[in-house]
């Protein structure tokens, strides 16, 4: 993880890791491949030291440090952010449109219709 966080520190790469599901080398990762010049901060925010990313791994059981921050980073809940802003967007979306329950399961089959009908923008259908 320390060699991962000495090469990001210089590079381009962004500083929040990217993954790419579909990659067919996920499986192939590490949790060095997901280390960037801003994973101290994620140490400094929980109040955990930082020095155990240079702390050799097979010595990290015995370590007191590690420990701690493992039992705190158990504790971590994790949180898809994305989806539960995309649904607080619809339902918020939804009541605008109208507060008649009727009247809105009709609007949204009349869109998933159409984006049966056309499913992408660039569609000629569309044009």
């Amino acid at each position: 993880m320390m060699r991962a966080l000495q090469e990001q520190e210089g590079s381009d790469d962004p500083s929040r890791a990217t993954v790419e599901l579909t990659s067919p080398d996920l499986a192939k990762k590490t949790v060095a491949s997901f280390v960037t010049s801003v994973t101290p901060s994620f140490f400094e925010i929980l109040g955990l030291d930082a020095g155990l990313l240079a702390v050799d791994s097979t010595a990290c059981p015995d370590n007191p440090g590690y420990t701690t921050a493992a039992a705190c980073v158990k504790e971590l809940r994790t949180v898809n952010d994305f989806a539960e802003w995309g649904v607080a967007l619809v339902q918020d979306f939804n009541l605008v449109l109208t507060k008649n329950k009727e009247q809105r399961q009709f609007l949204l089959q009349v869109v998933e219709e159409q984006r049966r009908k056309y499913p992408t923008p660039e569609s000629p259908q569309c044009l």
